[in-house]
């Protein structure tokens, strides 16, 4: 599940400017993200260890344009304030690591696994 879901954020990574030159950021943006949060609720409803592989499979794909999609949209919109906004940004990035696993255990001790992708 997660091994399959890295390697497919990895893999997609490349299709981005080819995406992105074919229909263009804010369309390729709204699709990622919709695609993910399609990916991550279907990943709730897995009914089998096969359907939830499949699911993280395409969530990975959705999220390896997603990811630049969305530093991309930000560093359009920082223009000058770049600097600042990218120290903002980073936080986020290198505190994920950090908590995520901790929140994750939170949510497994008083909910079902289901839930990780619910809130996703």
């Amino acid at each position: 599940v997660v091994s399959g879901y890295l390697l497919a954020l990895a893999l997609t990574l490349p299709l981005n400017g080819w995406l992105v030159s074919r229909l263009g950021g804010r369309e390729v943006y709204l699709w990622c993200f919709g695609a993910f949060t399609l990916t991550s609720g279907l990943c709730a409803l897995a009914w089998s260890a096969p359907s939830l592989i499949v699911f993280r499979l395409l969530q990975g794909m959705a999220g390896g344009l997603l990811a630049p999609m969305a530093q991309m949209t930000v560093a359009r919109v920082a223009g000058r304030q770049m600097p600042r906004v990218a120290s903002a940004m980073t936080a986020p990035v290198l505190l994920a690591p950090l908590f995520g696993p901790v929140v994750a255990g939170a949510i497994l001790s008083i909910a079902s696994w289901r839930w990780i992708f619910l809130l996703n």
